[in-house]
């Protein structure tokens, strides 16, 4: 008889947390349909609504990251910098990679990843609303003899790493404009 209980109990238990979740989505189901957007939390300035970008294509990985953070921050994007709010102009972009093998007990193995970045921000009446600013952001990857098949993994990850906090860097100093 005990058993019966035990069982009735879990049963219970399963059946509450069911409605729970079905709860949860039907109610995530109608906030989505009013109109409800989640938002990352980033303070940019309220009148920023649209930006423009002008890069060199080198700048791709850095100029898409920095795309998906702004648009999920309700930025829209135009190429016409006189539509735009602001335009961001990315002058230089300039990496370097650096493979130094340190002798030691397990032969251990240095990456090192370096991106500078230069970028000056305009209003769409052209006027200089942020001079040349530059940015920079330094990474390292240790590996050794177990781990030197993924290396080229690795430094994939860490190219990627960097592009994001070289996206981030520029979003920061983007909600510090006054347009």
């Amino acid at each position: 008889m005990h058993v019966f209980r035990v069982f009735e109990k879990i049963s219970m238990n399963y059946k509450k947390i069911t409605m729970l979740c079905i709860s949860y989505i039907v109610l995530a189901v109608l906030l989505i349909g009013c109109g409800f957007k989640v938002k990352n939390n980033i303070n940019l300035p309220r009148n920023l609504k649209t930006v423009c970008i002008q890069a060199s294509n080198n700048d791709v990985r850095v100029v898409s990251d920095l795309k998906i953070i702004l648009q999920n921050n309700g930025i829209k994007f135009v190429k016409n910098p006189k539509l735009a709010d602001v335009t961001l102009v990315i002058v230089g972009h300039m990496y370097v990679k650096k493979w130094a093998v340190i002798t030691g007990a397990s032969e251990a193995g240095q990456y090192v990843r370096s991106d500078h970045l230069s970028f000056y921000i305009r209003n769409h009446r052209n006027k200089l609303l942020l001079p040349e600013t530059k940015i920079f952001v330094v990474n390292k990857f240790y590996g050794n003899a177990t781990n030197t098949l993924s290396i080229d993994a690795q430094t994939g990850k860490l190219a990627t790493q960097v592009s994001w906090q070289l996206a981030y860097k520029i979003v920061q100093h983007l909600s510090k404009v006054k347009i």
